[in-house]
């Protein structure tokens, strides 16, 4: 399953860091379902696409972070808090946002993850290469599941011919 960990190290070109280093060491293995861009002009509860759970929010900061989009902020980490979201990430094409401190220390205190970029790059086929990973991962699952049932019926086979080797042995 796809993880923020794997966003932040296996996908360079999203250019993703944890705000707070530590953050990234306690959630790199949280779960990423989907990526879905949430506008920061509408109110978390009216967003057109709710992020479910395990859902990364991706969020395109204005060039300037005034009190309302700080507020707006605010809201939107309770909100994606409640819905078990993955984590929010800030994108600010061309240069790093600067984070208020109010959002760094609400995203401490609710121990959600909070990431920012500035890569250009595209998140469009995102999701598709989510998917992709969420099979990878489902094919080795598969076929560590399928090499264990092998054992276990040649282990089944070995025990019968033992007790019939056994048995013969006794006569």
């Amino acid at each position: 399953m796809p993880t923020l960990g794997y966003l932040t190290s296996g996908r360079p070109d999203l250019g993703l860091l944890f705000v707070d280093p530590r953050q990234g060491r306690a959630y790199a293995e949280n779960r990423v379902t989907s990526v879905c861009a949430v506008p920061l002009t509408q109110a978390p509860d009216q967003a057109t696409k709710s992020p479910a759970q395990g859902t990364l929010a991706l969020v395109r900061l204005p060039d300037d972070l005034d009190e309302r989009a700080s507020g707006a902020l605010d809201q939107l980490l309770r909100y994606l808090k409640q819905r078990r979201a993955s984590g929010l990430a800030l994108h600010s094409p061309g240069r790093v946002p600067a984070i208020p401190p109010s959002i760094r220390t609400l995203a401490q205190r609710l121990e959600f993850p909070l990431l920012v970029t500035a890569a250009d790059s595209e998140w469009a086929g995102i999701n598709e290469d989510l998917q992709r990973q969420r099979a990878l991962v489902a094919e080795r699952g598969l076929g560590a599941a399928a090499v264990g049932l092998l054992m276990i019926t040649g282990a089944v086979l070995i025990t019968r011919a033992a007790r019939r080797s056994a048995a013969a042995i006794r006569g």
